[in-house]
This record gives C-alpha cells, sequence and structure tokens, in this order.
C-alpha cells in the first residue's frame, strides 16, 4: 500500500517490503558473524592444541625442587 502524494502524503513511506528485506538484511548478518566468530574459535582451539603438543609441560615430579 503507497502512500498517496494527491492526500499530502510522501511517497517515501516505509512498506512491508523494505522492513521485510530490512529484517533479512539484519539476520544474514548475523549469520556471517556467528559463522565467522565460530570459525575463529575453531582455529584459535586448533592452534592451541598444536602449541601444547609441540611444547608440553614437565611432569610435576621434574618440577618439584628439593
Amino acid at each position: 500500500m503507497r502512500a498517496d502524494p494527491a492526500n499530502g502524503l510522501s511517497d517515501t513511506l516505509p512498506t512491508r517490503r523494505p522492513l521485510r528485506w530490512a529484517i533479512r538484511r539484519a539476520i544474514t548478518a548475523l549469520a556471517i558473524v556467528l559463522l565467522v566468530s565460530l570459525l575463529a574459535a575453531v582455529l584459535m582451539h586448533a592452534s592451541i592444541d598444536e602449541t601444547a603438543e609441540a611444547n608440553p609441560r614437565p611432569a610435576a615430579a621434574a618440577v618439584a625442587k628439593p
């Protein structure tokens, strides 16, 4: 339902279609942000695992001083 300029209303009033597009864009942006953060978390976890394998912690007995 478009606004009628003859009634003095602007033709730029929001309609349902732009609202739906805005909601769809917001959901898409949120999904992209979540996927990127999930990917970053997985990569960071893998990096921590590789570091732990390359530099294992010494045994507790070797660390204890007499």
